[in-house]
C-alpha cells in the first residue's frame, strides 16, 4: 500500500474534516427526528385546541347515574303475616285481611323508585298478570309497574297512629283490556289544585303485589292483582308508529332566541313524537338522500329552524364532545334510558360549532375521558328538533341546534398512508444514517491507524538513515 507524504497539518485537517462530517450527519438525524415529533405534536395540539374551542360552547352538565347494584333494600320483617293472605279462590279474593294488608302497605309506601328498580321491578303486562293469577303465592311482594285508565276509585280511610288519613283504592284498565287494582296513599294533583283520583285519568302505579283481589267494576266482580304503593301519578299512552309518523305537535314547536327562551316542557309531546320516529320508523327514512351537516346547512337551520323542523340530516365524521346515557322517568316509548351528548366539528366555521342530541337508545360506552379515546370520532343520522339556548361553561347563553338521533356510531379513521410512509421513511433514513456513521467511524479508525503506522515507519526509516550516515562518515 502506497501512501503519499502528509504533513502533520494535513493529517489534522483530514481528521477535522471527518469529525465535522460525523457531527453533521448526527445533527441531521436529530433534526429529522425532531421535525417528525414537532409535526405530530402540532397536529395533536391543533386537534386539542379545536376540541376545546367547541367544548367551550356546550354546557358543562353531565348527569351522574345512580347504581341500583349498590342499593340495599331492607327486607319485609313480618313474613309470617304473608301466610295469612288467602286468595286461592273467588270467595277468599273478596276479603282483605287487615293485619297483612296494613303491614305490606306500610312497607310498600317506603319503597322509592330506586328501591323498586333494585328489587327488579317488572311491567305488569298481560303475560305477567296471567302468571300472577295462576300462582299468586309465588309473586307475593313482587315489584310491579302498571298503567291504565281509572275505571273505579274511592277514598279508603286509614288510622295512622290515631290520625285519620285518606288513601285511594280502585281499579285501572290497561290499554289491552286487562285490569289491576290499586291501593295508594297519594293521589295526583288535578287541574283545580285538589289531590284526587278521577275516573278516566290515565295513571301509573309503582308498588308491590299483595294479593289477587276481587272487586266490583261497573257492577261486575273483577279478580285482578292488587298493587300497593305510595302514589298514583299521571302517565301517558304509548307512542304509536302512526303518531310518530305524523308528528303533529312539531308544528307548534318554536326556537329559542337569546331574548326569548321557552320552557322545553311546552314541546315535550313533539319531542317524544320525534323520538318515536327515530325509534320506530328510522328505517323508513331515505338517509342517503338526507343532506349532510356543514357550515351552510347549520347556518340555515340556525336562522330558520321552522323550515327544517323534523327533517333528516346526516352528521359527517365529527368529534364526540361527550356522550352519556341517563335514566328517565315514565315516557311514551316505555324506555328506561335515553342517550344524549354533544358533537362538534372543526369544519363548522359559522355560528354553530356544536350540536346537542338526544336518542331513544342506550350507549354507555362513549363517555369521553381523554383526548385519545377510541370513541373520539363519530358519525350519525337524525332529525332536527329545535334551536335551544344553553348556558355554556362560562355561564353565557349559547344557541345550539338540538337533534333527535336515529343512530350515532363510532368512526375509527384509517391511518393516512402518507403518514405511514413518512414514519417508515424517518425510521429507514435513521437506520441508514446510523449505518453510514458507523461505517465512516470504522473507516476513519482504520485510516487513522494506517496513517499512524505509516508515520511510525517513516520515523524509524529516518532514524535508520541517520544512523547509517553517522557510521559511514570520514575516519
Amino acid at each position: 500500500m502506497q501512501y503519499s507524504k502528509m504533513s502533520a497539518e494535513q493529517a489534522e485537517a483530514l481528521a477535522k474534516r471527518d469529525r465535522n462530517r460525523l457531527i453533521g450527519m448526527s445533527v441531521l438525524v436529530v433534526l429529522v427526528a425532531a421535525a417528525y415529533l414537532l409535526t405530530m405534536n402540532q397536529s395533536r395540539r391543533k386537534a386539542a385546541e379545536e376540541e376545546a374551542d367547541a367544548a367551550a360552547q356546550r354546557t358543562s352538565e353531565r348527569r351522574v347515574e345512580d347504581d341500583v347494584a349498590d342499593v340495599e333494600v331492607p327486607p319485609f320483617t313480618q313474613p309470617e303475616l304473608l301466610e295469612l293472605i288467602r286468595d286461592a279462590d273467588a270467595v277468599e279474593q273478596d276479603l282483605l285481611e287487615d293485619a297483612p294488608l296494613a303491614a305490606v302497605f306500610d312497607y310498600a309506601r317506603l319503597q322509592t323508585d330506586t328501591a323498586l328498580r333494585a328489587l327488579g321491578r317488572e311491567e305488569l303486562d298481560a303475560a305477567r298478570e296471567d302468571e300472577i293469577l295462576a300462582d299468586p303465592g309465588a309473586a307475593r311482594l313482587a315489584p310491579l309497574r302498571a298503567r291504565g285508565r281509572v275505571v273505579a276509585a274511592r277514598v279508603r280511610p286509614r288510622d295512622d297512629g290515631g290520625r285519620m288519613r285518606n288513601d285511594w283504592i280502585g281499579t285501572l284498565q290497561t290499554l289491552d283490556g286487562q285490569y289491576v287494582h290499586f291501593l295508594v296513599a297519594g293521589a295526583p294533583v288535578q287541574p283545580d289544585g285538589a289531590r284526587r283520583v278521577d275516573v278516566g285519568d290515565y295513571l301509573r302505579v309503582d308498588g308491590l303485589f299483595h294479593c289477587v283481589y276481587r272487586a266490583a267494576v261497573g257492577g261486575e266482580p273483577i279478580a285482578a292483582p292488587l298493587v300497593l304503593g305510595a302514589n298514583l301519578v299521571p302517565s301517558t299512552a304509548p307512542m304509536t308508529a302512526e303518531a310518530a309518523r305524523l308528528a303533529a305537535s312539531l308544528s307548534a314547536v318554536e326556537d329559542d332566541g337569546i331574548g326569548q327562551i321557552f320552557d322545553p316542557a311546552e314541546f315535550e309531546q313533539a319531542f317524544w313524537e320525534l323520538m318515536g320516529r327515530a325509534k320506530l320508523l328510522g328505517e323508513e327514512t331515505d338517509w342517503e338522500a338526507a343532506p349532510e351537516l356543514d357550515t351552510e346547512t347549520l347556518a340555515a337551520i340556525y336562522e330558520d329552524g321552522a323550515s327544517h323542523r323534523g327533517r333528516p340530516f346526516r352528521v359527517p365524521v365529527s368529534i364526540n364532545m361527550d356522550t352519556y346515557s341517563r335514566r328517565i322517568d315514565d315516557n311514551p316509548l316505555r324506555i328506561d334510558r335515553q342517550t344524549e351528548g354533544w358533537i362538534g366539528n372543526s369544519t363548522w366555521k359559522g355560528s354553530v360549532k356544536t350540536i346537542k342530541w338526544f336518542a331513544p337508545f342506550t350507549r354507555q360506552d362513549m363517555l369521553r375521558e381523554g383526548l385519545d379515546d377510541d370513541h373520539r370520532y363519530v358519525v350519525g343520522k337524525g332529525y332536527f328538533f329545535r334551536n335551544h339556548v344553553f348556558m355554556n361553561r362560562d355561564g353565557q347563553p349559547v344557541r345550539a341546534p338540538i337533534f333527535v338521533m336515529d343512530a350515532v356510531d363510532v368512526f375509527v379513521p384509517e391511518e393516512d398512508p402518507a403518514i405511514a410512509y413518512f414514519k417508515w421513511g424517518v425510521l429507514g433514513g435513521t437506520v441508514v444514517l446510523t449505518l453510514i456513521i458507523v461505517a465512516l467511524m470504522r473507516a476513519d479508525r482504520r485510516k487513522s491507524k494506517a496513517l499512524y503506522e505509516e508515520m511510525i515507519r517513516r520515523k524509524r526509516a529516518r532514524r535508520e538513515r541517520a544512523g547509517e550516515a553517522s557510521t559511514a562518515g570520514p575516519a
